[in-house]
């Protein structure tokens, strides 16, 4: 509901300070477009969170509480931060990606880690390394996927509902809570989001709902080994992650023959 009410606002003063998508050859819309819905999105999930934790629970198994929420929270604001700076003003992709660096450490400074490799304990430095290129890699499938109307809000949706399930057959139900605020949050969006979008997540919306889904993905890392506890996030997260790796190579090849980017004075994602 706060998400609901908060886009059409979040549009309004978009459009009144010209935070706005053009339309060029790389965009299928039509007309300039607001971004940075995703304030939005975020600000839906912080207040189904902190409404969830007003209220006690005995147990919740899988670390959703005050202590989790409180270490998840920092990584959470300053790509929020970084995401309403580039959506506004544009940032240089060097420094949202140390933004994104920055992020991931504080999660993994936070405590979360990927455990175990065929059995065997990681040592500590390879381990942080691992977490993160993970989140630092979901982030960017997701910056990268916003591309056409209600895509990235869509699989984001898909995504966190696959892992609520994989949670529940873990016997993790505690951060579920974080997966069900994002895809209520996410629906709402799509109304505004759904083809033909008035207002786009941008980078405020697209990096954040990849931190999301890579730090809760993490928590299905702690029960088996590497490998087969790695297989079904993957799979979740495949369709974002090869789009992401696609674009990447499709970048490269272009540069490389010569063609570079096409010019346009619009953003995406």
């Amino acid at each position: 509901m706060v998400t609901y009410l908060l886009t059409p606002l979040v549009r309004a003063f978009a459009c009144r300070f010209g935070v706005v998508d053009l339309p060029n050859e790389r965009r299928p819309h039509k007309h300039p477009t607001a971004r940075g819905g995703g304030l939005a999105v975020i600000v839906g999930v912080y207040a189904a969170c902190f409404l969830a934790l007003a209220f006690p629970a005995s147990t919740r198994p899988g670390g959703f509480d005050l202590h989790w929420w409180l270490s998840f929270l920092p990584s959470s604001l300053i790509l929020l931060v970084i995401g309403l700076v580039d959506d506004v003003r544009g940032l240089g992709p060097l420094k949202k990606l140390a933004g994104q660096v920055v992020a991931a450490l504080l999660v993994c400074l936070s405590g979360t880690h990927f455990g175990k490799l065929f059995g065997y304990e990681l040592p500590p430095l390879l381990d942080a390394v691992l977490v993160v290129v993970w989140i630092v890699a979901v982030i960017n499938a997701y910056n990268l996927i916003d591309g056409l109307d209600g895509l990235a809000s869509g699989l984001a949706i898909i995504s966190a509902t696959g892992l609520c399930g994989i949670l529940i057959l873990g016997n993790l139900p505690g951060v579920i809570l974080l997966l069900i605020a994002l895809i209520g949050a996410c629906l709402a969006f799509l109304r505004y989001n759904f083809q033909p979008a008035t207002i786009f997540l941008g980078d405020t919306g697209s990096m954040s709902i990849g931190l999301i889904l890579g730090v809760v993905s993490l928590q299905t890392f702690t029960k088996n080994t590497f490998f087969l506890s790695m297989t079904i996030p993957l799979l979740i997260l495949g369709v974002p992650i090869y789009d992401a790796l696609l674009a990447i190579w499709r970048r490269s090849v272009r540069r490389f023959v010569g063609g570079g980017e096409p010019d346009g004075s619009g953003k995406r994602g």
